[in-house]
């Protein structure tokens, strides 16, 4: 027996053994198997002899502690890890194995005394090691954070002492530029007037001189001598000033021919300029009615150069009093290029006063489109200071809606530095209402920039509260793309007080443009801000949209925090989504961290109790629906409870117990364990070996405490028969079992003595088959060869026959 164990496997045990000796031999042999290796490789290995070694795992001899604990480090190494009760379980077959050498027992409590007492020894000279090494390292770090501090106190002196005198340099340079913007502000007033008057002269020297021109050409031409040419300028001269608008109107009729069209444009743009403005209107009208508007469009822009803002408004009321819409165009135009901003604002002032508000919104929305910034603020600013802000505030708005983005920030702090935040805020109030979400976005990035944040963000609410869900999920991407503010802030805001339906089509519309990160952020601030009846609700619209919800769900659960998460499956619990909460709550623990899902049961357990967690249990305990069922029993996806892996199980006990929920987690392990079968059951012992081994102990513990022997029996058969437990575990459950042990053992024994005897009668049957088909063929061969060959052939199966029996 002893060569045997020595070489190669081991013996059987002896039956003379007792029975601590037989336990502890068996536990020791378990242990030693999941090495894989030799009796005397092991004995090499660990410089023991070969012959003691068999006799330790025979039984005949009981091994010292140090031998067992080094077997079990040397398991944990290179195989499965022994778990903390099954080395107690070791530790006590070593003891009752011991106690009939009293001596032998005594020593051993000894060493075993002392092996500790020198471990706490040495746990705490590594506590003490540990500790200095700490205290070392925080007293370094101190000392580099003293002289760290003291050398920033020393550089905030000097930046203090020398922003003192940049400060002083910096005042005085100031009040020097200050005073020189002053004076060239007040130069450039100066010659902008100077300009004004110089353009009103040149234009009327030239308009005077072309006139002049073509009239003494003309004379020229008609008369000959000197005297006929001075007589004809004599009486245009004469004309344009005493004759009527129907003799003027007469007059360039006649001059209208070749060679003479100059002279009748100018004769009307010299009348349009000296007479008052009704004539120089009159006689506009009555050309357009002639039949000459030609000339009137023509002399109309230099007659408007020289006019004042009054006249220009009483030419563009008399003009849009007679239709001539072409050349109210031509008037507000000019007037727009020519005149200064206050005479604009001026002008914009008279037209509104006359009720003209589509002329009046033309031009200076125009001006608030096109001029620049310091144009615009100073025309804006003069018609508000003339009882205007009205008509001040739509051309703003005008501008709002055309006007570059960096352009309206640059307008908006403008009219803020000169104190009028209710005209200013019409701006971003439009952008937020009619520009696109790049333009809204462009705004709000603008006005960050110049340290506008409480308009930029209001902005943003107006924007997002006042428009369709489209927008919204554009103006979030664009958020995110630019990175010019937060989405979710923005969502958390916006979504207070938008109803039902418009929260579920913004998540839809999220959804459809990628952002579905946006979208759980959206259903998680649902979750948090909505009563329960509004968030069942949003769920039902939001299913008549998507149809089934797991794909939504799943990116919920793995993009939202643990609360959100619990507070979701709450919600979709007490709407009556009972297949939807299920499918989040086991989504939450199979498709996170360990951590993340005790997180989430806590957050139940701390929210609702247990209710929820058990009902998800015995939800998947339920059987699985029939597929050949009428499918019009189906009403949809709540129809039918869905059914998780073994594995869901195994993950909710632990995420129970990581909760700090050890009972909870216990219970719920022992409520499947009890309702499914035996295979099932060695299953999940299997997922919680992998996930959690002290679980798998605990429901062992359990399940032999509550079970009856039936029951046990069939787990105990069904832990051996199992592939992925180990032996060690079916040991425990024998060891827990109580007054059952020796019952189960039996039973035990009795079944593998019935599994050998199927396996010995299936061998010998499969054996009686190969030789009849063996036979069979030599049959079919010896008809296909020569005598010779058959014999030889004849002989060798029989040989082979007599091997195989």
């Amino acid at each position: 027996m002893t060569t045997e164990g020595t070489s190669g496997a081991l013996a059987p045990l002896s039956e003379d053994l007792s029975p601590d000796n037989r336990a502890l031999a068996e536990s020791l042999r378990d242990l030693f198997y999941g090495l894989g290796i030799s009796v005397r490789r092991y004995a090499a290995r660990r410089h023991l002899n070969p012959g003691a070694l068999s006799r330790y795992l025979n039984g005949t001899r009981t091994p010292p502690w140090d031998f067992v604990a080094d077997l079990i480090a040397n398991r944990n190494q290179h195989g499965t890890p022994v778990t903390i009760e099954v080395e107690r379980l070791l530790q006590q077959l070593h003891d009752k194995a011991l106690r009939p050498n009293r001596a032998a027992h005594k020593l051993q409590q000894m060493q075993t005394q002392l092996a500790e007492a020198d471990a706490a020894v040495s746990r705490g000279e590594s506590h003490k090691q540990a500790l200095a090494s700490m205290l070392e390292d925080r007293e370094r770090e101190l000392r580099d954070l003293r002289q760290r501090i003291r050398r920033l106190e020393h550089e905030r002196e000097d930046d203090r002492q020398s922003h003192e005198t940049a400060l002083a340099t910096w005042q005085d340079e100031f009040r020097q530029l200050t005073g020189e913007r002053d004076e060239l502000e007040a130069a450039v007033d100066r010659l902008r007037e100077q300009l004004t008057d110089a353009r009103e002269e040149v234009t009327r020297a030239e308009g005077r001189c072309v006139l002049l021109e073509q009239q003494l050409e003309e004379a020229e031409a008609r008369l000959g001598p000197p005297a006929l040419e001075m007589a004809l300028v004599e009486a245009l001269e004469a004309t344009n000033r005493m004759a009527s608008v129907p003799q003027l109107v007469q007059l360039v009729t006649r001059l209208d021919t070749p060679g003479q069209e100059k002279t009748a444009t100018e004769l009307v743009t010299s009348a349009g300029r000296i007479r008052p403005v009704t004539e120089a209107a009159a006689l506009i009208a009555a050309l357009h009615a002639a039949g000459r508007q030609h000339h009137a469009e023509a002399a109309l822009p230099a007659i408007v150069m020289t006019r004042s803002a009054e006249d220009v408004v009483c030419l563009v009321a008399s003009f849009a009093r007679a239709g001539l819409e072409d050349c109210v165009v031509t008037v507000l135009q000019t007037a727009l290029k020519i005149h200064a901003p206050d005479q604009l604002a001026r002008i914009g002032a008279g037209l509104s006063g006359q009720g003209l508000e589509e002329q009046t919104k033309a031009l200076l929305g125009s001006m608030a489109v096109t001029h620049a910034v310091v144009d615009a603020v100073e025309t804006l600013l003069t018609l508000d200071h003339l009882g205007f802000g009205g008509t001040a505030e739509e051309a703003l708005r005008d501008g709002a809606r055309k006007r570059p983005v960096w352009e309206l920030a640059e307008l908006f702090g403008a009219l803020c530095a000169s104190e009028r935040h209710d005209l200013a805020e019409a701006l971003p109030d439009t952008v937020a209402l009619e520009r696109t979400s790049t333009d809204v976005v462009g705004l709000f990035s603008a006005l960050c920039d110049r340290g506008l944040d409480y308009s930029a963000h209001q902005m943003l609410r107006t924007s997002v509260s006042n428009r369709t869900t489209a927008h919204a999920a554009s103006l979030i991407s664009a958020l995110r793309t630019t990175g010019a503010g937060s989405p979710r802030l923005l969502i958390d805001e916006a979504l207070t007080d938008w109803p039902v339906q418009g929260v579920a089509m913004l998540v839809q519309d999220l959804v459809d443009a990628g952002e579905w990160a946006y979208a759980m952020s959206a259903v998680g601030s649902a979750v948090r801000h909505r009563p329960p009846a509004e968030f069942a609700e949003l769920i039902a619209v939001i299913e008549s949209y998507e149809g089934d919800l797991t794909v939504l769900l799943t990116f919920f659960v793995s993009s939202q925090s643990p609360g959100d998460i619990a507070r979701l499956v709450l919600a979709l619990y007490d709407g009556g989504f009972f297949a939807y909460s299920a499918f989040a709550f086991w989504e939450a623990l199979r498709g996170r961290s360990a951590g993340h899902s005790g997180e989430v049961v806590g957050f139940l357990e701390h929210l609702r109790g247990s209710q929820v967690s058990l009902a998800h249990l015995e939800s998947h305990l339920e059987p699985e629906p029939d597929p050949y069922s009428d499918p019009e029993s189906e009403s949809g996806p709540e129809s039918a409870p869905r059914t998780q892996s073994l594995r869901d199980i195994a993950l909710l006990g632990q995420a129970l117990h990581l909760a700090r929920l050890p009972a909870l987690s216990r219970t719920a392990l022992l409520t499947a364990g009890v309702r499914l079968t035996a295979g099932e059951f060695a299953e999940l012992l299997a997922q919680l070996v992998s996930v959690a081994p002290h679980l798998a102990t605990a429901l062992l513990q359990d399940v032999a405490r509550e079970a009856d022997i039936g029951r046990k029996f069939e787990i105990l058969v069904a832990m051996e028969e199992s592939p992925f437990i180990d032996a060690l575990y079916p040991r425990f459950f024998l060891k827990v079992s109580g007054g059952d042990t020796e019952l189960l053992t039996t039973m035990r024994n009795a079944h593998k003595k019935q599994l050998r005897r199927s396996a010995e009668e299936r061998a010998r049957e499969k054996l009686r088959d190969e030789r009849s088909d063996r036979f069979e063929d030599y049959k079919r061969t010896l008809r296909n060869l020569t005598p010779r060959r058959a014999k030889g052939t004849h002989r060798k199966v029989e040989r082979e026959l007599e091997f195989l029996e």
